[in-house]
C-alpha cells in the first residue's frame, strides 16, 4: 500500500522536484525557456535602439538640409558688401568752348568750340552697403585724364578798324589749347542685385588740373606797309603767347554694370560725365613791331567752358569677402 500511496502521490503532482524523477527534466526545460525570452528582450532593445538613433539621424538630416519648412533659417552673407578698391582705363572725349573778349585795334568777340580726346586711367576705392537687393555706399576716384584738344581761329576784326580803310591792319589769328592731368571724383553709388550682377548709378564732385594755352598772331602796320617812317620796313606778324594752369571743379554723373566674378573679384564697365563748369583768364600783352618805333597791344579776357564724356572698364577686389567662389 505504501508503495501505491507513493506512486499515486507522484502522479497528482507532476510538477514535484522529486529527486526520484523529473527533476532533470523540469530543470532543463526551465533554463532553456529563460534563455529564449532573454535573447528576445536584448534583441528587442537592439532593434529599438538602431530604428531610434536612425531616426534621429534622418531628423537631424531634415533639420539641416536647406529648404525644408522645419529646417533653420541659414541666411546668406551678402555678396557686394564691404570694402573694395580696383582699377580702371578707358577713353574720354572732351568739349570746350572758348569766349574770347579781346581788344586789338577795337573790342569785338569770338566763340570757338575745341573737342579732343585722350586716355583715362586710375584706381578707385569705396565701401558698400547691402540691404536686399539694394547696394549703395560711397566710391572715390582718382587718375589721369590725359584729354587735348585744339583750335585755330580767325577772330572778327573789330568793326571800327575795318570802317577806316580797307589796308588797315585789322586781322587777328588765334590757336587755342587745352590738356587735361589729374582727375578725381568723391561719388555716391546706388545699385540693384541681381544675382552676380550689380546694376548702378553714380553722381558726385569732381575736379580736373587742366592747361590751357592761346597763341595770337595780329596783322600790324608792318605788314600792310603803313608804317610811315620807314622805306623799307620789315614784314612780321604781331604775336602773343599765354598760359595758365588751373584746377577745374565741377559735378560728375553715370552709371555702369558690375559682375561678380567671384566672392572677392568683380569686373564693370562704367560711363561718366563730367561738366567742370567755366573759367576765365585774363591776356594783356604788348608787341614791339621791329624796325619801327610802334607796337601792338592785346587786351581781353577769356571764358572756357569744358565737359568730359568717358567709358572706361575696371576690376575690383573685395577686402572682406570670403574665399568661396560663386556657383
Amino acid at each position: 500500500m505504501a508503495g501505491k500511496k507513493s506512486s499515486s502521490s507522484l502522479l497528482r503532482h507532476p510538477d514535484s522536484l522529486s529527486p526520484a524523477m523529473g527533476t532533470n527534466v523540469r530543470w532543463g526545460s526551465n533554463m532553456k525557456s529563460w534563455r529564449l525570452r532573454a535573447r528576445g528582450v536584448a534583441l528587442t532593445f537592439c532593434i529599438s535602439s538602431l530604428l531610434a538613433a536612425t531616426g534621429q539621424a534622418s531628423a537631424a538630416d531634415l533639420y539641416v538640409r536647406p529648404g525644408l519648412k522645419d529646417g533653420p533659417y541659414l541666411p546668406v552673407p551678402a555678396l557686394w558688401e564691404g570694402f573694395y578698391l580696383g582699377g580702371h582705363i578707358g577713353d574720354g572725349w572732351n568739349t570746350a568752348t572758348v569766349d574770347d573778349h579781346y581788344d586789338y585795334v577795337g573790342d569785338p568777340v569770338s566763340s570757338n568750340n575745341l573737342n579732343g580726346s585722350g586716355i583715362i586711367g586710375g584706381g578707385q576705392i569705396g565701401y558698400n552697403f547691402q540691404w536686399g537687393n539694394i547696394v549703395f555706399g560711397p566710391e572715390a576716384d582718382l587718375g589721369y585724364l590725359g584729354l587735348s584738344g585744339s583750335r585755330s581761329a580767325a577772330l572778327t576784326p573789330a568793326p571800327e578798324c575795318l570802317a577806316s580803310s580797307s589796308s588797315s591792319p585789322c586781322g587777328l589769328n588765334a590757336n587755342y589749347s587745352i590738356s587735361g592731368g589729374l582727375y578725381g571724383d568723391i561719388t555716391g553709388r546706388l545699385g540693384y542685385a541681381v544675382d552676380s550682377v550689380l546694376f548702378y548709378a553714380k553722381g558726385g564732385a569732381a575736379f580736373l588740373n587742366v592747361d590751357i594755352k592761346s597763341n595770337y598772331v595780329g596783322e600790324n602796320c608792318s605788314m600792310v606797309h603803313r608804317c610811315g617812317v620807314f622805306p623799307t620796313p620789315p614784314v612780321n606778324a604781331s604775336t602773343f603767347n599765354f598760359e595758365q594752369s588751373d584746377t577745374r571743379w565741377g559735378w560728375t554723373v553715370g552709371g555702369g554694370i558690375e559682375y561678380a566674378l567671384s566672392q572677392e573679384w568683380s569686373v564693370k564697365v562704367e560711363y561718366q560725365h563730367f561738366d567742370f563748369g567755366s573759367t576765365s583768364f585774363k591776356h594783356d600783352g604788348v608787341y614791339d613791331i621791329t624796325g619801327t618805333p610802334w607796337h601792338s597791344t592785346l587786351k581781353g579776357s577769356a571764358e572756357i567752358s569744358q565737359t568730359v564724356d568717358a567709358v572706361k572698364v575696371g576690376v575690383n577686389f573685395h577686402l572682406n569677402a570670403t574665399s568661396t567662389n560663386l556657383e
